[in-house]
C-alpha cells in the first residue's frame, strides 16, 4: 500500500464519498425533475451518465495523482503536498450541488434559491 495512505485519512475519505454521493443526487434529482417535467429522453441520460462517468474518472486521476506524488515524494521537491484527490473531489462537489439547485429550481420553482448561471446563460 506504499504510497495510498492519504486514502486513509477521514478527510480524504469524507471528500471522496461526498463526491461520489454527490453524483448519485444529481443524477437522481435529474432523472425526478425530467420525469416531472415531462422531458425523460434516453438520450440525454445516456449522455448525463458518460457525463458522470468523466467526473468518477477524474477522481481516480486525482487518486493516480496523489499517489505518484506521495511515492515520488514531489513534496520534498516542491516543499509542499498538495491533495490532488481533495482538490478534484472538492470540484465535483460543487459543480454538483451547483446542478442539484437547478434540479430543484426546475421540479419547484417556487424554490428561490439564486441561480448559479449567469444572466445571459442558458436556464
Amino acid at each position: 500500500m506504499i504510497g495510498f495512505e492519504f486514502l486513509g485519512e477521514p478527510v480524504c475519505r469524507l471528500f471522496i464519498i461526498a463526491a461520489v454521493a454527490g453524483i448519485v443526487l444529481d443524477v437522481a434529482s435529474g432523472l425526478l425533475q425530467a420525469i416531472k417535467n415531462g422531458e425523460l429522453s434516453s438520450e440525454k441520460m445516456r449522455v448525463g451518465l458518460w457525463h458522470k462517468c468523466g467526473f468518477l474518472g477524474l477522481i481516480v486521476l486525482g487518486i493516480y495523482v496523489q499517489w505518484v506524488e506521495g511515492f515520488a515524494d514531489v513534496s520534498a521537491y516542491l516543499g509542499f503536498d498538495f491533495p490532488s484527490a481533495n482538490a478534484v473531489c472538492l470540484y465535483i462537489i460543487v459543480t454538483e450541488i451547483i446542478s442539484i439547485v437547478e434540479n430543484l429550481k426546475k421540479i419547484t420553482p417556487e424554490i428561490d434559491l439564486p441561480s448559479m448561471k449567469h444572466e445571459g446563460g442558458e436556464q
